[in-house]
C-alpha cells in the first residue's frame, strides 16, 4: 500500500475467521524474528496491524475502508510493536 505497509482484503470471511488469519501473520512474523535473531544474533521483523470489518454499503467508497483501517493501524502503533487492532464498524 505504501512504504512499509501493505493491505489485504479479506472476502467472505467471518469476524473469527479474519481474527484467525491475523493471529497466524503475527505468529509467522514472530517465528521468523526468532529465526533471525538466532541465525544473525539481530533483531528481525515486526509486524502490526490494523484491520478494518464492515460489510460494505451502497453509500461506502473505498478511501472510507483504507481510511479506518489506517486508523486501527495508528492506534496499534502508538499501544507498541508487533501488535494488533481489529475494528468492527465506523466508530473507532
Amino acid at each position: 500500500y505504501g512504504g512499509d505497509e501493505f493491505m489485504i482484503v479479506y472476502s467472505e470471511m467471518t469476524v473469527k475467521e479474519i481474527q484467525s488469519v491475523v493471529d497466524t501473520i503475527q505468529e509467522k512474523v514472530r517465528d521468523l524474528k526468532l529465526l533471525q535473531e538466532h541465525e544473525e544474533g539481530q533483531k528481525g521483523v515486526t509486524v502490526t496491524q490494523g484491520v478494518f470489518i464492515c460489510v460494505p454499503q451502497e453509500e461506502n467508497r473505498e478511501w472510507d475502508f483504507n481510511s479506518m483501517a489506517d486508523t486501527a493501524l495508528y492506534h496499534a502503533k502508538r499501544e507498541g510493536r508487533n501488535r494488533y487492532r481489529i475494528v468492527t464498524g465506523f466508530d473507532l
